[in-house]
């Protein structure tokens, strides 16, 4: 299963990621000569592997940290494991190599976050202030155009024949879940228990 995640910048892309990487036990950077960081991991549970493409090292992560469109769909097709979770900004509007992947055979399922567009805006906006306190603020039209064609890309990735779906960010992750046959954590309830 090859589980695209597609959302404009502060939508939880790579946050739901850097969350389904946590429940593999076994992590294996992947390293190429030309870089500093990994190109991707290999995680195994169970006897299954899932890649993972880009690296995780820095806020933004994910494919958007992998040089070239080619590069992403190359790892993805040459790719032993069983499943893969690719996200980024980058990939978020691409059309073409996605269902040429999915006339190829390869299972994708591309998962369109529906987050409001007005929460990636304050989520950008803060995560900037962290970085460097007092640094502009995105430019609102652009995170709308954004979203405008990331939608429109995902309806055509679906007229195309390729499975999509939008999920608030909870349902996304649940459904990541069951899809790469994980178990579901348990996160501490607020006040210390266990739910």
């Amino acid at each position: 299963m090859i589980i695209n995640i597609r959302g404009t910048s502060g939508s939880g892309k790579s946050f739901l990621v850097r969350h389904i990487m946590r429940l593999y036990p076994k992590q294996v950077p992947v390293y190429v000569s030309d870089r500093r960081q990994p190109i991707s991991y290999t995680l195994s549970r169970s006897g299954r592997k899932l890649l993972v493409v880009g690296h995780y090292e820095s806020v933004c992560g994910g494919c958007d940290t992998v040089h070239s469109m080619d590069a992403i769909f190359d790892l993805v097709r040459s790719s032993p494991c069983e499943d893969a979770l690719l996200e980024g900004v980058i990939l978020s509007d691409e059309v073409n190599r996605t269902t040429k992947l999915s006339q190829d055979g390869f299972p994708v399922v591309v998962v369109n976050l529906s987050v409001p567009v007005d929460e990636c805006i304050r989520n950008v906006n803060a995560r900037r202030q962290t970085k460097k306190p007092g640094a502009t603020p995105v430019k609102e039209h652009n995170t709308r155009a954004r979203v405008r064609r990331i939608d429109r890309a995902v309806e055509r990735l679906g007229a195309a024949g390729v499975a999509t779906c939008r999920l608030n960010w909870p349902v996304a992750f649940k459904f990541c879940l069951k899809a790469l046959g994980l178990p579901r954590p348990r996160f501490p309830r607020i006040g210390g228990g266990s739910q």
